[in-house]
């Protein structure tokens, strides 16, 4: 059963090796971003919103039109503050669980 559709969007410009197979692609993103952008993800920041899904979203998790996903919205960057990659990320509910910490630093 389908738990979660992300799209992962990096810049062209921020890819430094463009040698890849499609193989890799299917790997977790981090794997490319370290490999083929020469950097890695240092943070995120990650807005949560409650989305009903549409006709695609429920075609894609099997589930019926209007059902209440989780949605993250998200920016990553580089620990030279570089916006690194953009995730779109769709979660059905009741197969993962979310939690935030937050720590005062």
């Amino acid at each position: 059963k389908p738990a979660i559709f992300c799209t992962d969007h990096i810049a062209f410009e921020k890819i430094k090796r463009f040698d890849y197979s499609d193989e890799e692609l299917s790997l977790p993103i981090f794997h490319f971003i370290e490999n083929y952008c020469q950097t890695q993800i240092y943070m995120d920041i990650t807005e949560i919103i409650p989305v009903n899904a549409d006709e695609r979203l429920s075609e894609l998790f099997n589930i019926p039109v209007g059902q209440a996903l989780l949605y993250l919205d998200e920016i990553a960057y580089n620990d030279r503050n570089e916006i690194i990659l953009y995730s779109k990320e769709y979660y059905v509910n009741g197969i993962l669980n979310h939690y935030v910490l937050r720590k005062k630093i």
